[in-house]
Formats: C-alpha cells, sequence, structure tokens
C-alpha cells in the first residue's frame, strides 16, 4: 500500500541583519521611494522590495489582531 505524501513546513529563520534591511526597506518605502528603486539600490530584483513589504504586512494583518484599517494606515502604498 502506497503512503500518502506529507508535506513539511520550511521554517527560515531571519537574521538581524535581515530584520534590519526590512525595517530599513519599510522606512523608506513609507518615505515615498519606490520599490523598484529599493531593490536596485539593495542589489535586488525591482520587485523584491514591494514583495517583501506585501509579505509583512499581510503577516503583520493576520496576527497583530488589531483593526486592519488601523495596521493598513503603517503600510505605504507600494509603488513599482
Amino acid at each position: 500500500m502506497k503512503m500518502p505524501q506529507t508535506r513539511t513546513a520550511r521554517v527560515v529563520t531571519a537574521s538581524r541583519q535581515d530584520d534590519e534591511m526590512r525595517l530599513h526597506m519599510l522606512a523608506c518605502a513609507r518615505s515615498g521611494e519606490s520599490s523598484g528603486s529599493i531593490g536596485r539600490r539593495l542589489n535586488k530584483g525591482t520587485s523584491f522590495a514591494r514583495v517583501t513589504i506585501a509579505r509583512i504586512r499581510d503577516a503583520d494583518l493576520a496576527e497583530s489582531g488589531e483593526d486592519s484599517a488601523q495596521v493598513l494606515r503603517h503600510y505605504p502604498q507600494v509603488t513599482s
């Protein structure tokens, strides 16, 4: 009898340096810098900052327990 495949979750632990980079990206985006510009400056792809900020925002919305409008007002409208 063939056993069903199970999936294992991949856990990625961010370093302090990774956290600092993400906070810096958020600050730059909040000050009006485009995500493409942030990505290029960090020697990453042009969509890197946009995707990273969206993932942080989505995790914040899912886990904060606060009203979504309150959470979203702290995030920029990310532009490419």
